[in-house]
Formats: C-alpha cells, sequence, structure tokens
C-alpha cells in the first residue's frame, strides 16, 4: 500500500452525487462478515451530466450492484 497523499482544499471537487437514503443489513460471522448496503442516490443538479459514479474503499469486495437506469454496469474501484 502506497503512502497517503495530501489534499488540498484549492484540488476539492464535491462529489457529482448524493446519498439520499441508506438501509444496511449486517450478516456477522467470526470468519466473514458480509455487509449490504443498499444507497438511493442523486446526481448534483452541477454534476456533468456523463460524470461517473465512482466508489471508493479498503479492504472491500463488491460482489454485485444494480442501477434502476441499467443493470450490471461495470463500475470504476478506487
Amino acid at each position: 500500500m502506497s503512502d497517503p497523499q495530501p489534499v488540498y482544499l484549492s484540488d476539492y471537487q464535491p462529489p457529482a452525487y448524493r446519498v439520499t437514503h441508506t438501509e444496511l443489513t449486517f450478516d456477522l460471522d467470526p470468519a466473514a462478515t458480509r455487509v449490504k448496503a443498499r444507497l438511493l442516490m442523486e446526481r448534483h443538479s452541477e454534476a456533468a451530466p456523463d460524470a461517473p459514479l465512482v466508489l471508493n474503499g479498503e479492504h472491500l469486495k463488491l460482489i454485485s450492484w444494480r442501477s434502476m437506469q441499467r443493470r450490471w454496469m461495470p463500475l470504476p474501484m478506487n
């Protein structure tokens, strides 16, 4: 893993999407806990129409995802 890089306020860009509702379900297991997240999102009015939805996470495995507009779309992962 690389060293964290500083993020400067002058470089900040607001996210293209905002989460309006969150539902989390946890399946706790000592060997492997699974979390199901249902997120309702909307694009910010000032975001570019082609702005991608980018998910950020560490030590996570995306099993599946679905969109009301399209199903099973590939996502960029950071």
